[in-house]
């Protein structure tokens, strides 16, 4: 078991930056944290582009969110 606090390297990229994004352990789940630009989410990025500002993606529950231009902007999954 793992503490809380530890940090794994993920293998996707920021939707903000495109920098390395890392995972962080927590009570409440794991953290999405880019360390290059202040990008953090409770929410996976993943892959695929905004269509209004080209930035990267995050998923929530079912649908894919733009972190960027709108936050609750959602994006249907192709």
């Amino acid at each position: 078991r793992s503490k809380a606090g530890s940090a794994t390297s993920a293998p996707t990229t920021c939707p903000v930056c495109g920098g390395n994004v890392i995972i962080l352990k927590s009570r409440r789940g794991k953290i999405y944290r880019c360390k290059a630009c202040d990008f953090s989410s409770f929410y996976p990025p993943v892959e695929g582009k905004c269509p209004d500002c080209g930035k990267g993606l995050i998923q929530k529950k079912n649908k894919k969110v733009c972190p960027v231009c709108e936050k609750n902007k959602k994006i249907e999954n192709n």
